[in-house]
């Protein structure tokens, strides 16, 4: 009982390291952040953020920008915790906007517009973890969007 009682103790504290992460932990971290596009929903059409029916071309569809809904991601690394990563969110490759981070589910959001648009657009997010390495995610959508990029 006191062996299980300590072994919690340790691993509430961080001082456990996840296995076959031994080498990450000294300083050699070359794996980059994973990313899940959680909204938009892909496949879906969504107005102002918000997620109305599964498109039944398959075609994910975002109009009025995210003012209603913020686009939402998770994020996760190998070593770094979640609020430890710069998440940013861009269409087309234009000027990126940063995605604050949201404790209380372990995500990032932005809101507001990514810009004017019509038609079909790459939504990009990166996330950078504190040793430099990005991961990506993309997802094709057809935005509309009359709204200057938010800021």
């Amino acid at each position: 009982m006191a062996s299980a009682v300590i072994f919690l103790a340790a691993g509430c504290m961080g001082g456990l390291i996840a296995p076959g992460s031994f080498a990450d932990a000294t300083g050699d971290d070359t794996t980059p952040p994973d990313i899940t596009i959680l909204n938009p929903e892909e496949g879906s059409i969504h107005l102002g953020g918000i997620e109305l029916f599964p498109n039944p071309f398959g075609v994910t569809m975002t109009m009025a920008a995210f003012i209603l809904r913020p686009g939402i991601v998770s994020a996760t690394d190998n070593i770094d915790q979640a609020n430890e990563l710069t998440v940013t969110v861009s269409l087309d490759g234009k000027q990126p906007i940063t995605a604050s981070f949201v404790p209380c589910d372990n995500t990032f959001e932005w809101q507001g517009s990514l810009g004017i648009g019509f038609g079909m657009h790459t939504l990009t997010i990166t996330a950078e973890d504190t040793s430099g390495n990005v991961g990506t995610a993309e997802m094709e959508v057809f935005y509309l969007c009359i709204l200057p990029a938010s800021n």
